[in-house]
């Protein structure tokens, strides 16, 4: 289970960042930059998911899942894709995955945003799996169940950053 989520392990040359801008009240404390280099993006990144992970199970009371974030590079998600969610109702599991760093074309700052967004997005449709799977779905149904995830995440998160 996730009772007691570890902290999250962070590059040493991005403490000061995140403790700044942690005791500022923000949520995400990266720099505006997209020249980091790859590597920097992508542990910054894990670090980042699993904490996000970690906070938003809580905030979504799924502490009695066990439920892990993996970033995924593109040509393993669904085209038009920035995730996805795989879970089992019965060992209460799950596995969401996030689109890697390298095929986001997008400053730091707003691909951690977006991050966080798959990952509330994905923790919404777990919540709403045990109503969904008695009904039957076609494509419309879930045009609509994605509209509606879209908007619950959006608003939650805009609440989050006090907006």
């Amino acid at each position: 289970m996730r009772l007691g989520c570890p902290p999250p392990r962070f590059n040493t040359l991005w403490v000061l960042p995140f403790l700044f801008l942690g005791m500022s009240g923000r949520s995400y404390a990266q720099p505006d930059t997209s020249d980091s280099a790859p590597d920097e993006r992508s542990a910054l990144a894990a670090s980042f998911t699993s904490e996000k992970l970690c906070r938003w199970q809580r905030r979504l009371n799924l502490e009695d899942w066990k439920i892990s974030v993996t970033i995924a590079r593109a040509t393993e998600l669904k085209p038009k894709t920035l995730g996805n969610i795989h879970w089992d109702t019965e060992k209460k599991t799950a596995i969401i995955r996030v689109l890697a760093p390298v095929d986001y074309q997008m400053p730091l700052r707003e691909m951690l945003q977006d991050m966080e967004f798959t990952i509330v997005h994905e923790l919404i449709h777990l919540e709403l799996a045990p109503v969904l799977s008695s009904v039957s779905r076609n494509d419309a149904s879930r045009r609509e169940e994605e509209h509606a995830v879209n908007h619950m995440a959006e608003a939650l998160l805009k609440l989050d950053r006090g907006q």
